[in-house]
């Protein structure tokens, strides 16, 4: 259905990698994603995406659409870049 179903980002893979899982680039990835991750839907405010942002400490939120598709990304370096954030 297209549904966002989780989020794999390069945080999660350093952590994994730190972890010293040998088999781990072999595995599929919907075993080391983050299930059912925080998002926001399209037409959000940019700084409703910073509150979620700030409040569970993550770096990257998904945008979706009102079927629960992805449809884009917002990344905090993003909203530093036009000053929403500080970094």
């Amino acid at each position: 259905e297209g549904k966002l179903t989780g989020i794999f980002v390069d945080a999660d893979l350093r952590r994994l990698l730190e972890g010293g899982d040998a088999g781990l680039l072999d595995r599929p990835v919907a075993e080391v994603m983050t299930r059912d991750p925080k998002r926001v839907r399209v037409g959000m405010l940019a700084s409703e995406a910073l509150h979620v942002i700030n409040e569970y400490h993550i770096d990257e939120l998904p945008v979706v659409d009102d079927r629960d598709r992805a449809v884009g990304l917002v990344d905090v370096q993003d909203l530093i870049e036009v000053g929403l954030a500080q970094p």
